[in-house]
This record gives structure tokens, sequence and C-alpha cells, in this order.
């Protein structure tokens, strides 16, 4: 087999491998601008302190609506990779509308700012312990 033959070759199994993996990587999708119709979520509600499993439409800011006692005052867990602590964000109250919670939050325990969402179900996540709750107005 000369060069020539050799490099068509080669180039056609480098586009078939590129077009399979585009597929595979793609083709598997129904409709990739699609988003879920929930976010599930583990969050406590500040203002009666019982802990829920949520859903939220995307979109959907904080505080969420507890189904036990209808206030919007569900917010969700976030996990403390520093300390394995629980905790939530702490509120800014406003003058003029429903108190919300902080976009730049810290942890209570540690002061630190490596966490993220608490997910329960990955089994990646073992808390020592809750940080304090911050007040409900």
């Amino acid at each position: 087999m000369d060069n020539t033959t050799k490099n068509i070759v080669l180039a056609t199994v480098a586009v078939a491998l590129l077009g399979f993996a585009g597929f595979r990587l793609l083709g598997g999708r129904s409709d990739p601008r699609h988003l879920p119709d929930e976010i599930p979520g583990a969050g406590v509600c500040l203002a009666c302190g019982l802990e829920v499993q949520y859903g939220r439409a995307p979109g959907e800011s904080e505080p969420f609506e507890c189904p036990a006692c209808g206030e919007r005052a569900v917010l969700p867990w976030l996990y403390c990779y520093e300390c394995d602590h629980r905790f939530v964000t702490n509120l800014i109250r406003n003058e003029d509308g429903p108190a919300r919670a902080n976009a730049f939050p810290i942890c209570p325990h540690c002061n630190c700012r490596n966490f993220g969402a608490f997910m329960p179900e990955s089994g990646r996540q073992a808390p020592v312990g809750d940080a304090p709750l911050p007040k409900w107005p």
C-alpha cells in the first residue's frame, strides 16, 4: 500500500471515529435545549424547621415554599468540604420586600467558601453536624 492510499484510509477512519464520537455525545439527547421541569434539592424551612426534599422550577429563586407551613422560607442545604458541616446561607433582609438568600455565602462554621449543594443521595458527603440556622424574619 503506497503512502497516498494509506493517508486516505487513515483520514477516512479518523472522520468515521469523529462522527461516531459526535453521535454518541449529541445523538442520545432528544432535545439539548430542553430543561427539566423540576430541579431537585434538599433544604430546610427556616419558619418551621422542617427538612424537605423539594423540586424547584428552573429560574425560580430562593426561598421556596414550605409544603408544611406554606411560608416561602425553604433554603437549600449547602455542604462545606473543609469542615464537613451542612449550612444554610444567611439572609439579606430587604426593606421593601421579602428576605432573600445571600448570593455570596460563606460557611458560618469555618468561614470558608469551599462548599457546594448538599446532595444526600451522592454518598460522598458525610456531614458531621449542622451550622446554626439563620433566624427567619
